[in-house]
């Protein structure tokens, strides 16, 4: 499956295929602002009021651990690419392939 045949299909809104990947991300904080926003213009008393800060919670910790593993991720690829250079070019052929 290649990104430009993505991009023609109707269903894909002409965006290439990263960005229909990073798409279901982007909507965690989205979400978080939303829920921000009704649960500020809701009132205490109101029978939904406890429901909305239930979802604030649980997205905002959804979004929390999102960004601290892709921190984690960061991290270790920084430390990888590091080791990594540290190699002779041919040993960084041999690591490579014991990664895929």
């Amino acid at each position: 499956f290649e990104t430009q045949h993505c991009i023609t299909l109707p269903e894909c809104k002409n965006l290439p295929l990263s960005a229909l990947l990073i798409e279901p991300v982007s909507r965690i904080p989205r979400y978080v602002l939303l829920f921000k926003e009704l649960l500020k213009y809701t009132d205490m008393t109101h029978p939904d009021y406890p429901h909305i800060k239930k979802a604030l919670d649980d997205v905002s910790n959804i979004a929390q651990l999102h960004n601290e593993r892709k921190r984690a991720s960061e991290e270790r690829n920084a430390v990888l690419r590091v080791y990594l250079s540290l190699l002779p070019e041919q040993q960084v052929e041999i690591e490579m392939d014991s990664f895929m």
